[in-house]
C-alpha cells in the first residue's frame, strides 16, 4: 500500500502541471479573442489628441460584455502611467471623443496611501488598486504600439480637439 501511495504523487502532480497549463493557456486564448472593432482607430484618435510621446504603448483589458460583445475595456497608457476608460461605439460613429468617457487615473496625481484618504472622492483611488488594474490590464489585455507620427497622419484631414 505504501508503493502505490508513493507511485501516485507523481500522477497528482502531473495532473496539478496539466489544470495550470490549462488556465494558462485559457487567458491567452481570451488575449487572442479580443474583439473590440474600434480599438485601433480609437487608440490613434487618443495618440492624435494627447501627441506627448513619439512612440505609446497601451495595454486594453475588456471588462463589460452586453448580449456576448464588448463594451467597455480599461485601457492602461505605459507611457503617462495613466489608466483610461474606454467604451466601444458603434461602428458608424463620428465623434470618437465619446469613446474616451470618464476621468483618467494617473499615477500619484489621482491615486492615495488609504482608502480614508479618497474622502468620498470619485476622481481618486488607492495605490493597490491603480496597480492591480495596471497588472490586470497588463497580463491579461492586450498590448497596442501607436506612434504619434502615425496618429497624426491618420487624422490630418479631420480637426482634432484637445480633450
Amino acid at each position: 500500500m505504501k508503493n502505490f501511495a508513493i507511485s501516485f504523487i507523481p500522477a497528482i502532480s502531473l495532473a496539478l502541471v496539466i489544470v495550470l497549463m490549462a488556465g494558462c493557456l485559457r487567458d491567452r486564448a481570451s488575449q487572442r479573442s479580443f474583439t473590440l472593432p474600434r480599438i485601433d482607430r480609437e487608440l490613434n484618435f487618443y495618440v492624435a489628441i494627447h501627441p506627448l510621446h513619439t512612440t505609446n504603448h497601451f495595454y486594453v483589458y475588456q471588462t463589460d460584455f452586453r448580449r456576448g460583445e464588448p463594451r467597455r475595456a480599461t485601457v492602461y497608457w505605459k507611457e503617462e502611467r495613466t489608466l483610461l476608460s474606454y467604451a466601444e461605439l458603434e461602428a458608424d460613429a463620428t465623434h470618437d471623443i465619446f469613446a474616451w468617457a470618464g476621468h483618467d487615473v494617473k499615477l500619484d496625481r489621482d491615486t492615495v496611501d488609504t482608502p480614508d484618504e479618497i474622502g468620498g472622492s470619485n476622481y481618486l483611488e488607492t495605490h493597490r488598486e491603480w496597480v492591480d488594474s495596471v497588472e490586470r490590464c497588463i497580463t491579461k489585455g492586450k498590448e497596442f504600439t501607436f506612434t504619434k507620427a502615425n496618429a497624426e497622419h491618420l487624422f490630418q484631414n479631420q480637426q482634432v480637439q484637445q480633450k
